[in-house]
């Protein structure tokens, strides 16, 4: 006979039973809600990396890149034309780097590349910019110096140091090429990337 003893104690086991599977369901549940959650968030900072980089990349085109690509270097062996870089123009990266650990593997080394051949590429341009400075002034007290009506009536043989920055920003031009055509390249991988981590996580 089934007695109130027996009912009390299975009343008991299914009781707790019940207790441990709602405690596993919930704690499932937040789990699952947290991970959401940092997905959600993952999907906003690669939105966030993708904005900086495309708006930099329009920028950087519409500035500069597009007339390096049009330059002929055939009339002049250097990049006769000064970039200023006044700013870090990276604002997003350097405000939510601390980020970049939860993201997935494969999109944080694009991001990370992308970024360090953009800051190589602008290292690049800051040292034709100097040198280009430097030239400009060495060419304004080689014509002051020698009475000349411009620096049109220069000759760059005749004088060492000018000659010597005309062969350094002569070196440097396929320098500012390579970086400019490699990091527009990885512009479009980590963009590629991006958009595709995006679509499989939705």
């Amino acid at each position: 006979m089934f007695s109130v003893e027996h009912s009390g104690f299975w009343g008991t086991i299914i009781g707790g039973l019940l207790a441990v599977f709602g405690g596993l369901l919930g704690y499932y549940l937040q789990g699952k809600d947290a991970n959401k959650k940092i997905a959600q968030k993952n999907i906003s900072v690669m939105i966030g990396f993708k904005d900086e980089i495309e708006i930099l990349q329009h920028i950087y085109k519409k500035n500069i890149g597009d007339r390096l690509e049009d330059y002929d270097f055939s009339k002049m062996k250097y990049f006769d034309l000064i970039f200023p870089i006044t700013t870090d123009p990276f604002i997003f990266i350097n405000g939510n780097s601390q980020y970049l650990g939860g993201l997935p593997s494969n999109v944080r080394k694009e991001i990370m590349k992308t970024y360090m051949l953009a800051n190589s590429l602008l290292e690049t341009y800051r040292a034709n910019n100097a040198l280009l400075s430097e030239l400009n002034n060495l060419c304004e007290d080689h014509v002051k110096a020698n009475n000349l009506e411009s620096e049109s009536a220069l000759d760059f043989q005749k004088n060492i140091l000018i000659k010597d920055k005309v062969e350094l920003l002569i070196d440097y031009a396929p320098m500012i090429v390579e970086a400019h055509k490699e990091t527009l390249t990885q512009i479009e991988k980590v963009i590629l990337a991006i958009e595709n981590e995006i679509q499989n996580t939705n």
